[in-house]
């Protein structure tokens, strides 16, 4: 089930069981909305925005 408004400890996983590990973060500049979501809810604070584009910062 995907919800609309993920939370810090969501983890996106289709098969419905939890992740053994955490996914390599990336970033897809075509699907990149605009929206700031992945800069709300990211636990640390990784993510900027730069050019209109999400950024992760190592």
């Amino acid at each position: 089930m995907i919800k609309d408004k993920a939370t810090p400890g969501d983890h996106i996983d289709r098969s419905g069981e939890a992740p053994a590990q955490h996914a390599t973060l990336w970033t897809n500049a075509a699907q990149c909305r605009d929206c700031n979501r992945c800069v709300r809810v990211c636990p640390v604070k990784a993510i900027r925005k730069e050019g209109g584009q999400a950024r992760i910062c190592p």
